[in-house]
């Protein structure tokens, strides 16, 4: 979900203005209605656009483990389906089984890959294209891996066609 949709499952309408730490506050003080709400919630991502994403995952004793990913630094040229590159790389990440800070950097990288690019169907990338923004001044968190994959949008929702 994106901050402002995290505002409102959070109950923190100054969501946009805090410190990715002050998010990550806002969702270990609520982990428990979380839990209480939606029993088989396993992960929470919000992503926070050029602040990068941030993933909680919950583990077998209830408690989450939070993840902070920044985004690489790129020139935006249209931010429009940005979100949609990253639910693409991010989703792509947890069929391939990568952990959540590498799912999370797929999706960074997949945003990022679209804010640079006019356009949203033609900016949707390929995994080799993305290679490149991995030499950048962010280090992963976990050693990646990418598949031959192109995002594409079908019926109104981000899904993968390996080629």
């Amino acid at each position: 979900m994106n901050e402002l949709e995290a505002a409102g499952l959070l109950d923190a309408p100054a969501l946009l203005t805090l410190a990715v730490a002050d998010i990550a506050r806002a969702v270990r003080q609520r982990q428990q209605a979380l839990a209480i709400a939606w029993p088989a919630l396993r992960r929470l991502v919000v992503t926070l656009g050029a602040r990068g994403a941030l993933g909680a995952e919950r583990g077998d004793d209830g408690g989450w483990r939070l993840v902070h990913v920044p985004a690489p630094a790129v020139d935006a040229l249209d931010t429009v389906g940005a979100g949609d590159g990253f639910a693409c790389g991010y989703v792509t990440a947890v069929l391939a089984g990568q952990a959540l800070g590498t799912a999370l950097v797929w999706g960074n990288l997949c945003g990022a890959h679209v804010a640079a690019r006019r356009g949203v169907l033609d900016a949707l990338p390929f995994a080799a294209q993305l290679e490149g923004l991995l030499a950048g001044p962010w280090p992963p968190p976990e050693k990646l891996t990418f598949r031959s994959c192109l995002c594409m949008p079908h019926q109104g929702l981000s899904c993968i066609r390996y080629t």
